[in-house]
């Protein structure tokens, strides 16, 4: 026997297969049936808080717009008011100015009957 195969044949029984590794067989952790409606039940109440905040988010910006939509309609309603009356005074003005107005003579008042 050469000092090659003692070395062979002493590693050999040191190390056989499967001898010096550790293994650990795991079992698939499941989780049990309360553990699992727990997890549900608290997924479902979590998507509902997220729902509800969407929902009163949504309606308080409702209400924020119908109050300016209100406030715009007002307002396009004193403009159109103003637009008419700018309109009134500069014809009141024009007519003041023209020609046939200055040809009119001015009336001094009368005596009243008592």
């Amino acid at each position: 026997m050469t000092y090659s195969q003692s070395l062979s044949i002493q590693k050999n029984q040191v190390y056989r297969r499967n001898q010096n590794t550790y293994s650990i067989s795991r079992a698939k952790s499941r989780l049990g049936p309360v553990s699992t409606a727990i997890i549900v039940l608290a997924l479902v109440s979590l998507m509902g808080m997220i729902y509800l905040t969407q929902v009163t988010k949504t309606n308080s910006l409702g209400y924020q717009l119908s109050s300016l939509t209100e406030k715009e309609q007002d307002l396009q309603k004193e403009k159109a008011d103003l637009e008419i009356e700018a309109v009134r005074l500069h014809s009141i003005d024009k007519v003041k100015s023209s020609q046939v107005a200055g040809a009119m003579t001015t009336l001094k008042p009368s005596a009243y009957a008592n």
